[in-house]
């Protein structure tokens, strides 16, 4: 395992898999995996990369490594090897696979490549818990299937140069700068809290699952929590904000309260935020995201964890609350957008070629939230191509009760953020919303929406 001696300069790729051939010696297929694995290490390091892999992981249950978020989030590259077996039981590559492949969505030069071996084939990648991660858009290494070879070796040998050449040019690349912006904001009251109750450190580690046996140095250990926050899993972030700043009669830490806005967000699986990442990331006149979502605040939860909480976003507030007449709703919009626009040194009068070339490279470009429950599908599409001829440039997100809708409206057709939430999925983020304001000693406002 490599873990932080990589060379300065050399583009790190991680390399996911699955370990757990070491329970069951003289699994032939398991073998075979490791045969794969150390020939495309050694084939990467060779072509000039340094790789990240973590050994001594076994399977589901075990601890994460302290430095595998960090690791996660800051590689220039990855690679995740599947066979039917590790596709169905490994809980541990698929969360792996998932901050890959979200990064993947949301930054043009990472590069991802799943390599299929042991029969797996590119279709399982459109099914089941592995379809939402959207690894079937990326091209495969695998075996060729025509080919008659028996010699696994060579088979082997034929992927690692398969993986190596998809690397080719890539270039070494610090944290993404709305990653690096929040998890530095995370990190800052976790530091305050290494000097004077490191314990909490400790116990919230523990919450999360990680390994604090490489904890690294005092600002290291800081850094691979707030990186580890960002990654876990959202029922154990309340948990984990619990044991960093307790109540004491009442009252809210100061900690507490300020990583409530934080880590509000991170209710939200990283693969139902990348439909909102692919959004941002289309050209001005097809920036169109579909959220089924009954509440606006989640609908804005799920845009700022695909944004990573970005302190450049923004966000017109207008809500469709205005009536069910389209020219009313349009007016109201192009206002909530106009007032968006100043940050952007654009008057109320700029023209939309004006508005596009300032918006041009916007990272992340501003949003606008679209809610229409009142209007048939022939009317909000005008509405939103109307929005977009007036603002081009600017995302405009649908939010609506209906999931049908994002698959009716005509081109061009919106990035749906999908799986769409259900019922019990949305009762559970408005608990995970309320804990939070609770350890945060904040109450819960009179005109909160309430999950239904």
């Amino acid at each position: 395992m490599r873990d932080g001696g990589e060379q300065p300069g050399r583009p790190v790729i991680f390399l996911s898999h699955s370990a757990k051939h070491r329970e069951i010696p003289g699994d032939e297929r398991l073998m075979y995996a490791r045969e794969v694995l150390d020939l495309i290490d050694q084939a990467l390091q060779t072509a000039g990369f340094d790789t990240w892999m973590d050994r001594d992981r076994l399977h589901p249950g075990d601890r994460w490594n302290a430095g595998i978020h960090v690791a996660l989030n800051t590689c220039a590259g990855g690679v995740v090897l599947l066979d039917p077996v590790v596709m169905v039981e490994s809980d541990w590559v698929l969360q792996e696979a998932t901050v890959l492949a979200s990064r993947y969505a949301a930054s043009p030069g990472f590069r991802l490549v799943p390599v299929l071996i042991g029969g797996a084939r590119p279709e399982a990648l459109l099914t089941g818990r592995w379809a939402h991660l959207r690894l079937s858009d990326i091209q495969p290494a695998r075996n060729n299937p025509s080919a008659v070879l028996e010699d696994l070796m060579h088979q082997a040998e034929l992927l690692a140069q398969q993986v190596t050449s998809a690397f080719d040019g890539l270039a070494s690349v610090a944290c993404e700068p709305q990653v690096r912006w929040w998890v530095d904001e995370i990190a800052a009251p976790l530091k305050d809290l290494a000097s004077q109750a490191s314990h909490r450190l400790d116990a919230a580690a523990e919450v999360l699952g990680m390994d604090r046996t490489e904890w690294g140095s005092e600002g290291e250990r800081v850094d691979r929590l707030a990186f580890a926050l960002v990654d876990s899993e959202p029922e154990l972030i309340p948990d984990a904000v619990e044991v960093l700043a307790p109540l004491y009669g009442g009252r809210a830490d100061p900690v507490g309260d300020r990583l409530a806005d934080l880590v509000m967000p991170l209710w939200v699986r990283l693969e139902t935020a990348s439909g909102v990442t692919r959004g941002l990331r289309r050209d001005p006149e097809e920036r169109r995201v579909f959220i089924t979502a009954c509440d606006r605040e989640l609908a804005i939860d799920i845009i700022n964890r695909a944004i990573c909480f970005s302190p450049k976003f923004r966000l017109a507030g207008g809500t469709g609350e205005f009536g069910e007449n389209p020219e009313q709703l349009l007016e109201s919009y192009s206002r909530e957008i106009r007032k968006t626009l100043y940050r952007f040194n654009l008057g109320p009068n700029a023209p939309p070629a004006l508005i596009r070339e300032k918006l041009d490279g916007a990272d992340p470009p501003p949003c606008a939230l679209i809610s229409a429950e009142g209007l048939d599908e022939a009317e909000i599409s005008s509405l939103l191509d109307q929005l977009r001829d007036r603002f081009p440039g600017v995302v405009l997100v649908l939010v609506s009760s209906r999931p049908e809708l994002g698959r009716t409206l005509p081109p061009p057709e919106p990035s749906i953020v999908e799986p769409p939430l259900t019922a019990g999925e949305v009762d559970a983020a408005m608990i995970f919303r309320y804990r939070i304001l609770e350890l945060a000693g904040r109450e819960r406002s009179a005109d909160e929406p309430v999950a239904t």
